[in-house]
Parts: structure tokens; sequence; C-alpha cells
């Protein structure tokens, strides 16, 4: 087992491959992505890997104790280790996979939250802190934060979820307090919950990649599936193209109307936002980009592609197995011409991959 470097808690359960050497944990990945999409395994690439395997996390969201005594209590914030009905939590104070900021995020939220508030979860994301409390809002405790001493660089959150537990935040509770509600980062700005990838470097990868297999077919209309924050949008809005996006956080489709001006943006669940979006298509050709969260797109939006028929599908799974369900089905008017993965979280099992589709040249490909 190779050396850990320091702050890394042995018993956290957040980083299972961080025993691995480099080599090993990206022969794991490919051997898994292999098995789980063999049909495809001819047009698997290497992994791509970022420069740095730790210190690359510039979000997190961790889980908040109580800990010592009654007259010495402190908060711990953390990972939940779960052996059958059994729960331990593991304070990681100096977790080495966090960005330097990141921990001292949580730092100064435990020092500042008193001990006597419900104090669920903290989120750190780029230089925003979120508090979760899980209390409706009282107005007593936002005056009070509002009064907390912070660095000028720093924007200061709270969620208020009287329901937090198994769904950490509530995304229609979020409060800015002090500092700016809008973060900005390579000239894109999101929210402090929205998703985006930990590691620039291979997001720009993932984006470039997608973007430059579906700008090939030289149709300049665009449909992104999950659009998140816009990146595919924007880009396509700077070459002049018209372009639609559909996502359901409305935090990240208020960062899209910013980042990606003039695009058509529709808020909702994908599947039922598809008539919208063939009034938009009318009828003409165009290309696809679409990252479905871990279930994949099930059987109506897969429909749909099919129905639709996109001239090209560049589609950037987080989970291989719903993957291969929806290439399985895509499979009907689509040929995968590469599968391209992505190392976005070293240290865990986990592993994306890119994979970018062509309407069969029966069926009129570009």
């Amino acid at each position: 087992m190779l050396q850990l470097p320091p702050g890394c808690e042995i018993s956290c359960p957040g980083c299972a491959y961080r025993g691995l050497s480099a080599v090993a944990s990206a022969e794991r990945k490919q051997s898994y992505l292999s098995r789980e999409l063999a049909p495809w395994e001819a047009v698997i690439e290497p992994l791509r890997e970022p420069a740095e395997r730790w210190g690359y996390r510039k979000k997190s969201l961790l889980h908040v104790r109580k800990l010592g005594g009654e007259e010495s209590s402190f908060w711990g914030i953390g990972m939940i280790r779960r052996r059958g009905r059994e729960e331990e939590f593991i304070p990681i104070p100096d977790c080495p996979a966090h960005d330097g900021r990141v921990n001292e995020l949580f730092s100064l939220a435990a020092r500042l939250v008193p001990v006597h508030w419900p104090f669920s979860f903290a989120l750190a994301s780029g230089r925003a802190l979120t508090i979760v409390l899980k209390s409706t809002r009282r107005a007593e405790w936002a005056a009070e934060m509002r009064a907390w001493v912070l660095p000028p660089e720093i924007s200061l959150f709270v969620n208020w979820n009287p329901g937090a537990g198994n769904r950490p935040l509530d995304s229609r509770r979020t409060e800015c307090l002090q500092g700016s509600p809008w973060l900005e980062e390579g000239g894109v700005r999101h929210g402090p919950v929205a998703f985006r990838q930990q590691i620039p470097e291979l997001e720009r990868a993932a984006v470039e990649l997608g973007e430059n297999f579906l700008e090939a077919a030289g149709l300049p209309l665009g449909v992104d599936l999950y659009c998140g924050l816009g990146l595919s949008l924007r880009r396509w809005r700077a070459l002049g193209w018209e372009a639609a996006g559909v996502e359901l956080s409305g935090e990240s489709l208020a960062a899209a109307a910013v980042n990606a001006p003039g695009a058509l943006l529709l808020r909702g669940r994908t599947e039922e936002r598809l008539p919208q979006l063939n009034e938009f298509i009318g009828g003409k050709s165009f290309v696809l980009y679409t990252n479905p969260p871990r279930e994949g797109h099930g059987a109506a939006v897969n429909g749909w592609i099919n129905s639709a028929a996109p001239a090209r599908v560049a589609y950037l799974s987080c989970n291989p197995r719903s993957l291969k369900d929806d290439l399985k089905v895509l499979a009907e008017r689509y040929s995968v011409e590469k599968i391209v993965p992505f190392d976005f979280f070293p240290q865990t099992p986990h592993v994306e991959a890119m994979a970018l589709l062509k309407l069969r040249v029966d069926l009129g490909a570009l």
C-alpha cells in the first residue's frame, strides 16, 4: 500500500483507491469500462488522467456532528462510514483530496457556528461557504451570520432545511448573507450549489472533445439535454449557432442565462420538455450534447433521440452501466465512433466516459 499524504484519515470511506498507484488505479478503471461496455471495447480509448491526484476537490459537501463533552463541545466536519445499520462519524479536517481552500472554509465554519445551532451539513465550493441548518428560517440567526467577520473574498450562504438528512440541501431555501450571490471561474458564472467538474483541465478536455466532434457535422443548430451552467451553449452561441438547453436546477439555469446569452433555456425534467425541443428544432438537422444523471436517459429520452435523429451525439456519462443501457437502445440508429474515459475523481473507483455517436450511414449520417 502506498504511503498516504498527511491528513488522510485511514478510516474515511471517501477514497477507496488511495492505496493504489496511479498506474494501478487507471488499470482498474480501464478494466471496469471494458467489462461494462464490452460491445464497444474496441473503440474505448485510454483513460485521460489529471496532472495531480491529490488536492483536486474544489467543492465538497460533508456531514457535521457535535463532538466533545457537554461542557467542551465543538463541531466536527467529515464523512459517515456505514456498517450494516451502524454509522460512524469520521472527521476529516485536513483531507488531502481537498483543495486547501476547501479545508480552510470547513475550519472557518466549525469555528463560527454556535454549538447550540442545528448545524447539519457544510458545503464548500470555490470561495463560497454554505451552512446547512436543520431549521426553518430564523431572522436572529441570519442577522448573527451577517455580522460574522469573514475574509473579503468569501461568500456566505445558509440553506434552511428542516428536513436535512438523506437530502442535505433544500434547493428552494438557499440565502446569501455575505458577499456575491454568484461565483465566477474561468469566465463562467455559477452558484454555490450548482454542479461543475472538479478538475478544470479535464472539464475543458471533455467539452473540447465533444464540441469538436459535434461541430464537424457543420450544422449550426445544437441541443443540450442537461445543460447545467451552459458550457456547450456558451460555445455554440459564440459560433453564432441557434442553441437550446434543458436543465432542472433553477440555480444552474440562471447561470446559463448569463453564460450563454441568446440560448433558449427550458427549466424542468428533460422528458417533460421534449415537445418544446421539437418545436425549437422544427424538423431541421441538428447535433446533440447530453450529460444525464447517474440513472441515464430513460426510455422517453432515448426514444426521442432515435426519433428526432440528431446527426451526431456527444454523451458524457457518469455511470458506465446506465451508459451501456442507453447505447443498446440508441444502437437502433447510431454507431459508436469512440468512447473516451476521464478520471474526474482520482483515488476513487468513479470513472466517467464520453461516447461519440453518429447517425448510421444508411440513415443519412454526417
